[in-house]
């Protein structure tokens, strides 16, 4: 009765800045001491000097310098913490959030997480070994260059005596996420749906960190060589698509579409660019149509995390805004594509613009 009466006051004077003060936000490291982590994949860093003249939005300036480095990958085993399906994090047992859950700098900001949520919802058990696979966000672009990843780290020598890991999920696999567990899943590793409205105590949880970091789509050669190996075709490349991305009507609405698409079209069509609608095509046909692209043109979108199934691609992303989102340039640059970008002038980085057919005509040439 009384933890009723709290749950209903709570949600009652729930707000930001008593959310700023009762959730606390750390690393694993500061949480837990003399924890055994399993660090499978070697760092790797790369030259990236020409970024410190590049127009990064804010939320990616922590990445302009000389070099980028992998960050920490490694998987650990967690024993007796609570996993919220809500929010696809891990907290202590005493609420805290544990930050190397979270794959966004947004969701690190406790003014995010419901008071409610954290401190009073019912607490299932889960027996055995469980462990996680989404993250906070989790579009195309998340589930491909975010999740699928840890897919891997779930996949080393030290887990595979184990009888069942229970993948936890908030709500029913996409088909994305289908299809990709299907190729790339230990055998071991079972996705099981659990309620999104509760919490659960889970006995292990075997945590698969991050390979990427938030902007940046920098992936590891030996996760990309297992990753394709898995995917890709087996077949030689024919090299000869020339890629241009319409984005239509999406859930959230009509965001960074081209408005003068038709004109920018037929320019690029006497460069032998054809038109692709991603979301009316299957998962194959995608892969298919971008394991042999050589040239790629999109506004930025989450249909470009595709050219992880191309090899040494051109690419020029297009933004509406006067800054650029650097996603694809880091992901770009672990796969040998050759890089280039334009920028609009509008204010929000999903207003609808448009292009400078010339600019574009110009850049196009000169990437030749």
């Amino acid at each position: 009765m009384l933890k009723k009466i709290l749950r209903s006051f709570l949600q009652y004077i729930d707000n930001p800045y008593l959310r700023k003060i009762l959730v606390r936000i750390g690393t694993i490291d500061e949480f837990y001491s003399n924890l055994q982590k399993s660090h499978p994949v070697s760092p790797e860093t790369i030259t990236t000097s020409e970024v410190k003249h590049t127009p990064f939005h804010w939320r990616a300036e922590y990445l302009q310098k000389e070099t980028y480095s992998l960050p920490p990958i490694y998987s650990v085993t967690l024993r007796n913490v609570i996993y919220s399906p809500k929010y696809n994090i891990i907290l202590t047992n005493s609420r805290k959030v544990i930050s190397d859950s979270i794959n966004t700098d947004f969701f690190k900001d406790p003014k995010q997480f419901s008071l409610s949520h954290l401190f009073f919802k019912k607490v299932k058990k889960i027996p055995g070994f469980c462990s996680i696979f989404r993250s906070t966000n989790n579009s195309y672009y998340h589930t491909l260059i975010d999740n699928i990843p840890r897919l891997y780290l779930l996949a080393q020598p030290e887990y595979s005596k184990i009888p069942e890991i229970k993948l936890l999920f908030s709500n029913e696999l996409t088909k994305a996420e289908r299809f990709f567990i299907d190729k790339c899943c230990p055998n071991n590793v079972k996705p099981v749906v659990v309620n999104p409205h509760q919490l659960y105590s889970c006995e292990e949880v075997i945590f698969p960190s991050f390979m990427s970091q938030p902007c940046a789509g920098y992936l590891p050669k030996v996760y990309l060589k297992y990753f394709l190996d898995k995917v890709i075709l087996q077949r030689s490349r024919r090299k000869k698509n020339r890629i241009f991305i319409s984005r239509g009507e999406t859930k959230k609405g009509k965001l960074r579409c081209i408005l003068n698409e038709d004109d920018l079209f037929h320019v690029l069509k006497n460069h032998g660019f054809q038109k692709y609608n991603l979301e009316r095509m299957s998962i194959e046909e995608q892969i298919e149509t971008f394991y042999d692209a050589d040239y790629v043109i999109a506004a930025h979108g989450a249909g470009l995390s595709n050219i992880i199934f191309s090899s040494a691609i051109k690419l020029l992303e297009l933004f509406p805004t006067q800054f650029v989102l650097p996603h694809y340039y880091y992901l770009s640059k672990a796969l040998g594509h050759s890089y280039r970008y334009w920028c609009g002038e509008e204010e929000s980085r999903d207003a609808n613009f448009q292009v400078n057919v010339s600019e574009i005509e110009s850049m196009l040439n000169s990437f030749e």
